[in-house]
């Protein structure tokens, strides 16, 4: 009795770590994104790849929470290196999205990678608790059988680029990654842009009883000396008007003296997502990628 009592323990133990790991798989066909079938797909050369790419979307435990997120990749056996995404926005703003996957995770993932994006949960912090679902999503990510868990890289842009800062600050595991249009001072930032200290009041816990040292927590700046080295790329637009390109100047500067390897791309003329440069900006984030995960 004892034993069958225990057998069904680990049974049970096992059923509930294989769900903490992943839920249903659902596939998704980007031929039916509404702004993908508005287009002549045959004939606009931008959309001719998404055939080539494998769209899913998964459900997975962080927390004890259920947290959405998308893994694109390419149709192919080879073993492929994983990068995750970290999306910009809060909550549901600026959230995943089809034109997410066919605008700015799949130009990466056609160029030989596998890219797996967290929706973040829905009590969002703001670098936070959240963190921990990149954290999560990494980890699962690396039980894949079609990756090669030894080589990680990561792409944040703006207030994703603030949580692969903070990444690069708790994990050892992330070989190179590329910021862009992230702030690296949100202090400054709210001196920059006032509304968004309504919005951090909104998403921080404590932040009118704390609010210097939770915005000092999500800002490299204070603390870049305990970023783990990688090789990272910098990329802002010198008119970003929603993230001001000295947050970029000012780190970089930092990280120079500090001797942290790194580079930094400064589009002149473009804004917070580099829209005058959006093909270079995907062809830059692919060869630094690739240069240091193949």
């Amino acid at each position: 009795m004892k034993i069958a009592l225990l057998s069904i323990f680990y049974l049970s133990a096992l059923c509930s770590f294989a769900q903490q790991l992943i839920l249903p798989v659902q596939d998704l066909d980007p031929k039916n994104f509404e702004h993908v079938k508005s287009k002549n797909v045959q004939e606009d050369i931008e959309y001719h790849f998404l055939d080539s790419l494998l769209f899913q979307r998964i459900r997975y435990q962080s927390d004890g929470q259920e947290v959405e997120a998308y893994i694109v990749r390419p149709k192919t056996d080879q073993i492929l290196p994983i990068v995750l995404f970290n999306r910009g926005g809060n909550r549901h703003y600026f959230e995943i999205g089809e034109r997410t996957l066919t605008d700015w995770i799949a130009p990466i993932a056609r160029q030989g990678f596998a890219i797996f994006a967290t929706q973040y949960r829905e009590q969002d912090e703001f670098g936070g608790k959240d963190l921990q679902d990149v954290f999560h999503l990494l980890d699962l990510a690396k039980q894949q059988n079609y990756v090669d868990s030894n080589k990680i890289g990561m792409v944040g842009w703006s207030r994703g680029g603030m949580m692969t800062y903070l990444s690069l600050k708790m994990r050892t595991d992330i070989d190179c990654a590329v910021i862009g249009g992230a702030p690296s001072d949100l202090l400054k930032l709210i001196e920059e842009r006032p509304k968004m200290d309504l919005l951090f009041e909104k998403l921080i816990p404590n932040y009118r009883e704390h609010q210097q040292v939770e915005l000092q927590k999500r800002s490299p700046i204070y603390w870049a000396e305990q970023l783990h080295p990688c090789q990272l790329l910098l990329m802002h637009g010198d008119q970003d008007q929603r993230v001001s390109v000295q947050h970029t100047h000012r780190l970089s500067d930092k990280l120079k003296s500090l001797g942290y390897p790194h580079k930094t791309l400064i589009f002149e003329g473009d804004d917070h997502i580099l829209r005058n440069h959006h093909q270079e900006k995907d062809r830059m984030i692919g060869q630094w990628l690739r240069q240091h995960l193949y």
